[in-house]
C-alpha cells in the first residue's frame, strides 16, 4: 500500500475512504458479545478517568 500511495497508484484519500469501510464492515459483523465486550472496556476507560480526574 505505501509503494502505491507513493507512485501515485492509490490516492491517500480513497485509502482513507477504504479504511473506513473496513472498519464499518467489521463493526457490522461483531457478535453481541463482541460489542459487549468493547462497550464494557469502553466503560471501564471513562469509569477509571472520571475517578483519575476527581483525584
Amino acid at each position: 500500500m505505501q509503494a502505491a500511495l507513493k507512485s501515485g497508484t492509490i490516492d491517500e484519500a480513497r485509502l482513507a475512504r477504504w479504511r473506513k469501510l473496513v472498519a464499518e464492515d467489521q463493526h457490522n459483523t461483531a457478535s453481541l458479545a463482541q460489542r459487549r465486550s468493547g462497550d464494557k472496556a469502553f466503560g471501564k476507560m471513562i469509569k477509571q478517568a472520571k475517578k483519575h480526574k476527581s483525584k
